[in-house]
């Protein structure tokens, strides 16, 4: 794979295009009740394709990040802000 394909529907598998043309209905594992919910459907992307899809954003990013060795701040993970000091 040396693109990616021009349209995400090109990524998908059969099951994937399957509920693309039918929808997941009670099938989906949702996660989260808020705005924007976690929503699994494993199986949806051509493994092939998604394979490629994660080799392309390494090389593309790979001269654009840096190792960061910070631990993450627990308030981070379960407040909604940093306590104040």
């Amino acid at each position: 794979m040396k693109t990616f394909p021009p349209d995400f529907a090109d990524m998908l598998g059969p099951k994937g295009r399957r509920i693309l043309e039918h929808g997941y209905g009670e099938r989906a594992r949702v996660f989260g009740g808020g705005a924007t919910p976690i929503v699994l459907l494993p199986g949806m992307l051509d493994s092939r394709c998604a394979t490629g899809g994660a080799k392309l954003l390494d090389q593309a990013l790979m001269g654009h990040v840096k190792r960061v060795s910070v631990p993450v701040p627990p308030y981070s993970l379960s407040l909604p802000s940093p306590p104040s000091r």
